[in-house]
């Protein structure tokens, strides 16, 4: 909510008329509390673009009992990317079945194939690609359980053309708050800025455990979208280049330059991407938080402040001790919620699955086409796409923990920020450059292949590194888990 409440249509109600509300002072709780399908929110993506709202908005909703989340966002922040961070949070298991769906028929079509495998295998990719977008866009019509659930959205909820129930809802937050199971926080930078913000999570926590708190970063949705289209436009060009230069006289080494030059680039890219980007959203929730002031919030409306800011202190005894509250309880906010140096489950999602799209396709061109491996050791090509695969999928998650560390240590003793930079970039580069050389070149054609043709059995070496990165990726969740359910366990400051 968090929000200019459209305050420029109607008057605002005098000072002594705005009050917050308990459940014992709505008559009709029948009557106010109100919800909108979440699948409903996921299909208009008109809804996060302004506060202002008509009657058709709020016929969206209907009278509820309870509601199955809150959701708190700024006015003032990205409407794409807080529906593409909505979208991918809801329903990114959806793209992932409605990829697999489409991939895995299709893969096993490549295999039928009696000739151009390798073109066939570029096709079902792009196509796994396109599957895996539709799926998310349109996962509320495959989800359809998921999509029913009740959700409150300020403009859907409270009528914004009547000043009076405009005013009625407004007062009463608390009440949907309290009817609510969680409180979906879709944070953008401004969000602890906005008195609104502060109220609801104020609100929520006098109710409710932190653990029924969600945070969804639409910093890190950006983040992980401009990664993937990296990646993806990697793959694409590389793969384009092979087919291109299948004729030509540079055959053998075109695609191999061609290789080496852009992922060198796109590790550039992700380097940069996670120290300028990742980083330092990281950093910003944190500090948001550590210094977190109730007066430095601020509403459009001075009246709202002054009422907002009395409503707090009297819920908490004081302003400084609901502050106190908020950073105790911050480590336990979002039971979903990973470790400050890594990337969430959405987002570790959102940034493997070029990875997924290509492991089958390849794989089935490989042992299909007589021109792609030879018979006789097929399974060592497949062995180098799937090292391929998993050292590139665990690339962005791996370099986003690399650089978060640094910089938390490099903080701590005084090292500047460039030296970080240069370390990263340095760990980037030897990491593709193991990642190449162990089985990179395998993703492409077996003239590639020969050009990094270790001696067996030494190319089993690289199922070490493999192995590592998945063991980092998995420890660094599993951890998490217990180091959060130590969390749970322990004394809260309410």
């Amino acid at each position: 909510m968090c929000s200019p409440r459209n305050d420029t249509q109607h008057p605002p109600p005098p000072p002594d008329r705005l009050r917050m509300r308990s459940s014992s002072d709505v008559s009709s709780l029948t009557q106010l509390l109100r919800g909108v399908p979440v699948g409903v929110i996921a299909s208009k993506w008109s809804l996060f673009r302004g506060p202002e709202a008509h009657r058709d908005t709020y016929e969206l909703s209907k009278p509820v009992g309870t509601l199955d989340a809150f959701i708190s966002h700024s006015w003032t922040g990205s409407p794409l990317w807080k529906q593409i961070s909505l979208l991918t949070a809801l329903y990114l298991r959806e793209g992932y079945i409605a990829m697999l769906a489409v991939l895995i028929p299709l893969s096993i079509g490549v295999y039928i194939l009696p000739a151009y495998q390798e073109l066939a295998s570029v096709v079902v990719e792009l196509i796994g690609a396109v599957a895996i977008c539709f799926g998310v866009i349109y996962g509320y019509r495959l989800a359809k359980k998921k999509s029913r659930k009740m959700v409150f959205l300020d403009k859907c909820c409270i009528p914004q053309d009547d000043p009076a129930a405009k005013e009625r809802g407004i007062c009463s937050i608390s009440v949907f708050l309290r009817h609510s199971d969680k409180l979906v926080i879709f944070w953008t930078a401004d969000y602890f800025s906005r008195l609104w913000c502060v109220f609801e999570v104020a609100s929520f926590l006098r109710t409710h455990s932190p653990d029924a708190i969600v945070l969804v970063s639409t910093l890190q949705s950006r983040f992980c979208i401009s990664v993937t289209g990296c990646e993806i436009a990697v793959l694409v060009t590389v793969i384009l280049t092979d087919l291109v230069f299948e004729k030509h006289p540079l055959a053998f080494y075109g695609p191999l330059i061609v290789l080496i030059v852009l992922e060198v680039i796109v590790t550039l890219v992700i380097c940069l991407e996670v120290m300028s980007g990742f980083v330092p959203a990281k950093a910003k929730l944190n500090r948001q938080v550590e210094s977190f002031r109730v007066e430095e919030a601020q509403c459009t409306l001075p009246e709202d402040t002054r009422v907002l800011r009395q409503t707090i202190a009297r819920w908490y005894g004081s302003e400084e001790q609901f502050e106190d509250s908020l950073k105790t309880n911050w480590p336990r906010l979002g039971a979903t919620q990973i470790p400050e140096w890594a990337l969430s489950r959405r987002s570790l999602g959102i940034v493997m699955f070029p990875y997924f799209i290509i492991w089958a396709p390849r794989i089935a061109c490989l042992i299909s086409s007589p021109t792609m491996a030879p018979r006789d050791n097929w399974w060592l090509y497949v062995r180098d796409v799937l090292i391929a695969c998993v050292m590139l999928a665990c690339r962005t998650p791996l370099f986003a923990f690399v650089a978060c560390k640094l910089t938390t240590s490099a903080g701590r003793h005084g090292v500047p920020n460039w030296v970080v930079v240069i370390v990263v970039l340095c760990f980037g580069l030897l990491y593709d450059t193991t990642e190449i050389v162990g089985g990179g070149v395998a993703l492409f054609d077996s003239s590639l292949a020969t050009q990094f043709d270790l001696p067996e059995p030494y190319g089993w070496i690289f199922v070490v590194p493999a192995c590592a990165c998945i063991l980092a990726i998995w420890w660094t969740y599993r951890g998490h888990a217990l180091r959060l359910r130590g969390l749970r366990s322990g004394p809260q400051k309410m």
